[in-house]
């Protein structure tokens, strides 16, 4: 029974069991219900820098500072350090348009760093800690979601977004619910 009750709330159910585990309060299945029974809760859909909460995405032209360095966008530092120590992360740093950052930083043909695939979760943590604690309207807008559901909706992307069907791992969603209740406790 507690199954079907999940199925019947799927999107809300992963979003809240996301947020939960990355905070360990989970304890027990019968916990898991119950928040979701009592929450019925906002999902708010970010992508386009033009769009409502475009300022989210990486590509939102908010410059951050970090590791002494003045970035364009976070877009720009996350891509930089799959090289970092190399000359293509300046060269990254340098790069005119966010997009043109990404390009840069997925062009395989460029060394990419050995341990990439376990740091980059923390390099993401690092750059929207910076976004949003340098950029006082920016942390007032995460606050303002208040228990939302943050899905970055693509169909682009499903590590760091949705997938565009709801089945991708939204990783980008997922650190700044983290990073709002980080924001937020007393």
């Amino acid at each position: 029974m507690l199954k079907i009750a999940f199925a019947s709330r799927q999107a809300l159910f992963f979003c809240h069991r996301t947020a939960l585990l990355a905070h360990n309060r989970l304890t027990s299945a019968v916990t898991i219900f119950r928040f979701v029974e009592v929450f019925i809760v906002q999902k708010i859909h970010f992508y386009s820098v033009n769009d409502d909460y475009g300022s989210f995405s990486n590509f939102a032209p908010y410059s951050v500072r970090i590791k002494g360095k003045l970035w364009p966008t976070t877009e720009h530092f996350f891509q930089a350090q799959k090289f970092a120590g190399q000359p293509d992360e300046e060269k990254i740093r340098k790069a005119k348009t966010p997009v043109l950052a990404a390009q840069m930083g997925r062009d395989r043909r460029r060394p990419l760093r050995r341990d990439w695939d376990s740091v980059k979760i923390s390099i993401m943590r690092e750059a929207l800690w910076a976004k949003f604690t340098q950029h006082q309207e920016l942390r007032v807008e995460l606050a303002s979601t208040k228990d939302a559901c943050l899905v970055e909706h693509t169909e682009n992307d499903d590590y760091w977004g949705d997938g565009g069907d709801g089945k991708g791992k939204n990783m980008l969603g997922i650190l700044l619910m983290e990073l709002r209740a980080k924001l937020s406790a007393p």
